[in-house]
């Protein structure tokens, strides 16, 4: 599968692959690269849309260990250490791909990642999947769009430009209309095969660095469910950033940056 990427070139030890969340797109980790430049990060970066997100071709089969296949292909066209940042799905992910793949990451910074035990998601009565198979397919135009997503309050804290840059490449044209990119159905598909990538039970043997990330607001985890993942993987660490949400990336790019500024330079030390 040709995964559809973008490259914001750079020189420097290592690159950073960026891995989005479920519904999202490669473009919505524009402003934190921005952020990433003002702090001085100059290696290459390479964000990608997982298929059936973004611009990547569709498919049929949204099983995370799949998507993990994905992730794969996007390393393959990287030579030289790799530092993953995954968002949510993107996160889990990533994660999985590390451990099929062992020594292709010196270290990860997960924001949210979601990974839970098993069985833990509810199928088709979740409500993560009853909202995206509902949402709203088609707009008359980009603006129309923003405005319908501006006024939601799962947007209302996201950075303006994060928001742009969501509107920009999350619809393609349709005709007259413009539709989104990640269809609700397979939105849907993929929310509803969350934990079918076997991360959970794994956790013991991730043997590279990992740096958790959690909004101070979110309420993705159980409580004490963040202290289950940390124990689990060795040499992790919780970065808590205030004022956020799940939306970390979206919500605080300035300081997911400084985040990823820190990691890369304990990864690299180590």
């Amino acid at each position: 599968m040709q995964l559809s990427t973008i490259e914001w070139a750079g020189s420097g030890p290592v690159t950073l692959l960026l891995a989005h969340a479920t519904g999202f797109h490669k473009l919505v980790w524009r402003p934190m690269v921005d952020a990433l430049r003002r702090e001085d990060f100059g290696g290459r970066i390479v964000a990608f849309d997982f298929r059936s997100h973004g611009t990547s071709p569709k498919s049929d089969d949204h099983a995370w260990s799949r998507l993990a296949g994905d992730v794969t292909e996007a390393l393959s066209a990287i030579e030289g250490p790799v530092i993953g940042v995954g968002h949510s799905m993107g996160g889990a992910v990533l994660l999985r791909s590390a451990l099929d793949h062992p020594g292709r990451f010196v270290g990860q910074v997960l924001v949210e990642p979601i990974i839970f035990p098993p069985f833990s998601f509810d199928g088709d009565d979740h409500p993560l999947v009853r909202g995206a198979a509902r949402r709203r397919r088609e707009f008359g135009s980009p603006a129309e769009a923003l405005a319908n997503f501006a006024v939601k309050t799962v947007f209302a804290n996201w950075d303006p430009d994060a928001l742009a840059a969501y509107i920009e490449g999350g619809l393609v044209p349709e005709g007259e209309r413009w539709v989104l990119a990640c269809e609700p159905a397979d939105e849907a598909a993929t929310f509803r095969a969350s934990g079918s990538d076997g991360v959970f039970d794994r956790l013991a043997e991730v043997a590279i660095p990992v740096w958790l990330v959690v909004g101070a607001d979110t309420d993705t985890y159980p409580p004490g469910y963040v202290d289950v993942l940390l124990d689990r993987m060795a040499g992790s660490r919780l970065i808590t950033v205030p004022e956020a949400g799940h939306f970390v990336p979206m919500e605080q790019p300035v300081a997911m940056a400084r985040v990823i500024v820190a990691a890369v330079s304990r990864f690299l030390s180590n």
